[in-house]
């Protein structure tokens, strides 16, 4: 059961490119009034345990992966997951017209995604609603992203509880059409971000929101952490520079990665 379940993972990532995958949004978006959009990195699959036995998940994990699956878009974020997909798809663990995945990160794929958007809709007619980070980030960010040209008709940082009835006033007052929601409210040993955005789905149809679960996207924007050079991000070695930089934060990662590795070859092959 759980081994099916990570194949049907694998399955769900967009194998894309960006500008493909902003149509299909968009396209999406035009019918069903809402989308939830979220974006997977390697270590995820494997801190959350997705290869272990079914009985031994917690409950968390089990809805986790559940909601995962729910999503109307997964993105793959990452040369690590980039490359376990690849060798999935040539030991024939799944099946898929293509072993390249794009690596659609968070980082640089959300303010690709609002420029997109912003273009498919009159210019000023994009209204954005975020939720994240401290309060100092917050300001910051926000700045940020008025400073791109788009305007932020409601924010909140995630230490309270959001609050969607003046979220929903800000909306109504607004003489923006399309809404998109930045969100992420997460901590490292809990995947709170998608958690919170299946429990809150109602809500996010109510509002004909596109939701973007985008993790650490603010501490970058704000300035609170500083991305490697984009030579070192073409040369594929972010990663790398990211545990030079803060080995204490990145060591376990790097350790759940070797330590889960080796199970992609438990997966029954594709039928």
């Amino acid at each position: 059961m759980y081994l099916e379940s990570v194949q049907k993972l694998l399955k769900k990532f967009y194998t894309g490119n960006r500008q493909d995958i902003v149509d299909e949004i968009w396209d999406f978006y035009l019918k069903s009034k809402y989308c939830v959009i979220n974006f997977l990195y390697y270590p995820q699959i494997i801190g959350f345990h997705q290869f272990e036995n079914e009985k031994s998940m917690s409950l968390m994990e089990k809805k986790y992966r559940k909601t995962i699956l729910r999503s109307a878009f997964l993105l793959p974020d990452g040369i690590a997951l980039q490359i376990y997909y690849f060798c999935a798809v040539k030991l024939k663990k799944i099946d898929s017209p293509t072993a390249h995945l794009n690596n659609l990160n968070w980082t640089d794929f959300t303010p690709y995604f609002l420029v997109e958007i912003e273009k498919k809709i009159w210019k000023h007619k994009l209204g954005l609603i975020c939720y994240w980070a401290r309060e100092e980030n917050l300001e910051k960010a926000c700045y940020y992203l008025w400073w791109l040209g788009f305007d932020v008709i409601y924010a909140q940082e995630w230490f309270s509880e959001f609050d969607w009835k003046t979220a929903h006033k800000a909306i109504k007052e607004s003489d923006k059409e399309v809404f998109i929601m930045l969100q992420w409210r997460s901590t490292p040993t809990k995947p709170l971000q998608e958690l919170w955005t299946d429990e809150n789905r109602e809500n996010i149809q109510k509002n004909q929101l596109i939701l973007l679960n985008v993790g650490w996207l603010f501490d970058w924007r704000s300035w609170d952490q500083k991305r490697a050079p984009i030579l070192v991000r073409k040369a594929k070695l972010e990663r790398l520079r990211r545990f030079i930089s803060n080995p204490k934060r990145n060591f376990q990662k790097i350790l759940n990665t070797a330590k889960w590795a080796p199970h992609l070859f438990s997966l029954p092959f594709a039928r």
